[in-house]
């Protein structure tokens, strides 16, 4: 039933283009592309994210889905406009974009139960529960090194606020494990670098990397990493709750 409704609405969006010359979005981008639509829909209709984020357009978030895939409104008309004429073929696509979404459901789930904290046990905290930084970052550690003495998964976890008259370029989290005492650059563990958005919200941040080389004995955090060549810019962020944990296995039954 919802995607016949799906299929319908599409069908009376486009039922008043009059460009008659297709260019057709193939099918390999079409299905990411529409569930990324759904996902960015499902955002800006979360009252929770939306404040967060200071208030999401929709509009916005589907023409940031069509710029990610190189794509315009007119190619997503002409392409809705084409399988109006063939609802087998839109049927079978709507069927692949909500096995998509389900499957991407499932691992958002199994994510969550993972890192919540009856699966986790803390290693290390920051010895200040809020770090304050407005222009002179004197008082603020350029870098957090921790001491790993395990193997495993390791889960970060940091709430940060980077506002938009905050003048570094690329603000991002970066955070690598290394060896203290023959540091290679090839030999680091990196955790997957995370964007940090300007603005006045908090945002809450958890990203998770294994690490198994027990050389490793050091983890390096920098928040925010940047790309900003002159030191002396101005700063303004808020960074509270950095804190590593251990990913703890589940036992078998």
């Amino acid at each position: 039933m919802r995607k016949w409704l799906f299929i319908s609405l599409m069908v009376i969006c486009i039922a008043s283009c009059k460009n008659n010359q297709y260019n057709i979005i193939p099918r390999r981008d079409l299905v990411p592309l529409l569930v990324d639509m759904h996902i960015a829909d499902a955002m800006a209709l979360s009252t929770k994210i939306s404040e967060n984020f200071g208030g999401l357009d929709s509009t916005l978030l589907y023409q940031a889905v069509l710029d990610k895939y190189g794509y315009t409104r007119d190619n997503l008309d002409q392409t809705l406009q084409y399988y109006s004429s063939k609802p087998e073929k839109l049927i079978g696509i709507y069927d692949d974009v909500f096995s998509e979404l389900s499957k991407q459901s499932e691992q958002a789930k199994t994510l969550y139960s993972s890192t919540t904290v009856s699966q986790t046990y803390p290693i290390w905290k920051s010895k200040k529960t809020r770090y304050t930084v407005r222009d002179d970052s004197a008082s603020y550690p350029p870098a957090f090194d921790v001491k790993i003495d395990t193997s495993g998964t390791f889960v970060l976890s940091v709430k940060i606020r980077i506002f938009p008259d905050d003048e570094s370029i690329n603000p991002r989290i970066l955070a690598y494990f290394y060896n203290p005492f023959n540091d290679n650059l090839e030999n680091r563990v990196y955790f997957e670098e995370i964007p940090l958005l300007k603005s006045t919200y908090w945002r809450e941040f958890t990203i998770l990397k294994e690490c198994n080389d027990t050389s490793l004995s050091m983890l390096r955090i920098i928040i925010p990493m940047h790309d900003s060549i002159d030191l002396t810019f101005r700063k303004k962020f808020d960074i509270k709750d950095l804190q590593v944990d251990l990913l703890q296995s589940k036992k078998k039954k």
